[in-house]
C-alpha cells in the first residue's frame, strides 16, 4: 500500500518588492496551456535555492487579453541577505491551482536567467503534476475485505487487491495453471 502522508507545501504568493526586477510575459498560448481549474491559480517564480522571487495572479479576471506577465524580483544588495534573483540565476517555476502543485517547465524566447530591467517572453509551457492538499493523509490500499492483501486502513482503492487463484501448480502436468498461487490437489497426470 501507498500512504501519501507527506506535506503538499504550496509556495505563497511573493509580496515584497524591490528595486530592481524583470518582467516575464506569459502569452495567451502558454497561459491556455496550463491546467487551469480553480478560481484564483497562480504562478510563482523561485530561485535554484527555493526562494520565491515572484508571482502572478492566473485567475481569469486578471488576465488582458488571455495573458499575464510576472515580476521577478532581484536581490536587494542594501541587505545582508539574499532576498531575491541574483544577475544570471535560472529560474524555475510552479503553478498552485487550487490545493495542486504543478513543477512548470517553461521554454522562453532567450535565456532563462534573471537579469535587471530585462523582458523575457514565454513561448511554451509543460507542466508535471507535483501534489495536491486533496489527497493528503489519504492511505492507497486494496480495501477489498476478501483479497489477499487486504488493509484495514486504507481510504482510497488503488487497484492492487490480490487474490488466492487455486488450480495445479506442478508445471509437468496436464492441467497446470501458470496462473494459480494455491495448489489445490486437482493436478492430473498422463499415465503411460
Amino acid at each position: 500500500s501507498y500512504n501519501s502522508t507527506a506535506q503538499c507545501e504550496l509556495p505563497a504568493q511573493y509580496t515584497e518588492t524591490g528595486s530592481s526586477n524583470m518582467t516575464i510575459f506569459l502569452t495567451s498560448g502558454v497561459v491556455s496551456a496550463l491546467p487551469l481549474t480553480s478560481a484564483d491559480p497562480y504562478i510563482v517564480a523561485l530561485t535554484g535555492s527555493g526562494l520565491v522571487v515572484g508571482s502572478a495572479s492566473l485567475a481569469q479576471n486578471d488576465l488582458i487579453g488571455g495573458q499575464q506577465s510576472l515580476a521577478v524580483w532581484g536581490d536587494d544588495s542594501s541587505t545582508p541577505e539574499v532576498d531575491g534573483a541574483l544577475t544570471g540565476e535560472e529560474l524555475f517555476f510552479q503553478l498552485v491551482d487550487g490545493n495542486s502543485l504543478y513543477d512548470l517547465d517553461i521554454s522562453f524566447a532567450g535565456p532563462n536567467s534573471y537579469t535587471t530591467n530585462a523582458q523575457l517572453p514565454a513561448i511554451g509551457v509543460t507542466n508535471n503534476f507535483v501534489c495536491s492538499q486533496d489527497i493528503v493523509d489519504q492511505i492507497f490500499g486494496c480495501m477489498d475485505m476478501s483479497a489477499n492483501n487486504y488493509n484495514p486502513n486504507a481510504t482510497v482503492d488503488n487497484g492492487s487487491c490480490m487474490f488466492d487463484i487455486f488450480g495445479c501448480m506442478d508445471m509437468s502436468a496436464n492441467n497446470y495453471n501458470p496462473d494459480a498461487t494455491v495448489d489445490d490437489g486437482s493436478c492430473m497426470f498422463d499415465i503411460f
